[in-house]
């Protein structure tokens, strides 16, 4: 009996032992995988804001009299332009297209040929044409991305207007027995151009770009019905615009 204790106790020891000894051994370590940081994407709605500068850009017939003699002028007038814009973008590879919304306000107008550009019963006109005052777009976008930097070209329907031809209204008030109309307040053409797009951040981009703009309005037609006299204008305004803009880049998820 004496003899199985002695080897219990012999058998417990060297359990202990052992499991101390393995206890200090050192243990293999599997480490993480390395972190890899998402690509950027494109894809994604937004919203955002411009500012520029925009200057006429035009050169046509403006008003043809009776006797069929024709005023052309160089709309060279220009001022700040700015609004706000909506949009939504996809990035195939490298490839990114989708489409943008705008509104924007545009200080473009008060055209002036002379300081005598009619004279009727005695009263000068200075021919000022009508004012561009704001205009719109809805326009495609289609670029190349090379990561954060976007290459683009836009092109689309655009619509605005502004004020009456005031040489319209001068008809109207000199010439007896006159009636007609003057040019429509309100327009619709196109608009085609192209910038470069940063994402400074996942969310913020800025970019700069540069567009034309075309658009037709109606134009004036004023009849004397004493001579039977017939003045007709023609409106198409166009302008260069540069500008600039921030936007805010929703996550991709919701797009």
């Amino acid at each position: 009996m004496k003899k199985y204790l002695l080897s219990g106790v012999a058998l417990i020891g060297l359990a202990t032992v052992s499991s101390a000894f393995a206890a200090d051994l050192p243990r293999r370590v599997i480490a993480p995988p390395p972190m890899v940081e998402p690509m950027f994407t494109w894809t994604g709605l937004y919203v955002g804001a411009t500012a520029g500068y925009g200057w006429g850009v035009g050169k046509e017939p403006r008003w043809i009299y009776p006797d069929g003699s024709v005023v052309t002028f160089k709309d060279d007038s220009g001022g700040f332009t700015g609004g706000l814009s909506v949009g939504a973008l996809d990035q195939t590879g490298s490839f990114v297209y989708g489409v943008e919304a705008d509104l924007q306000y545009l200080d473009l107008g008060g055209y002036k040929w002379g300081d005598t550009f009619l004279n009727i019963n005695g009263l000068d006109s200075n021919g000022i044409g009508g004012e561009l005052n704001w205009y719109g777009s809805i326009r495609g976008r289609v670029g190349y991305a090379f990561d954060r930097t976007l290459i683009y070209a836009t092109s689309g329907f655009a619509f605005g207007g502004g004020k009456e031809d005031k040489t319209c209204q001068f008809l109207f008030d000199t010439l007896p027995g006159a009636f007609g109309h003057c040019q429509k307040k309100t327009g619709v053409g196109l608009t085609v151009g192209g910038g470069v797009e940063y994402a400074i951040t996942d969310n913020i981009t800025i970019k700069g770009e540069g567009m034309y703009l075309r658009l037709h309005r109606k134009g004036s037609r004023v009849l004397d019905s004493d001579t039977g006299d017939v003045y007709r204008g023609r409106d198409r305004d166009e302008a260069a615009i540069f500008r600039l803009g921030v936007n805010y880049k929703f996550s991709s998820s919701i797009f």
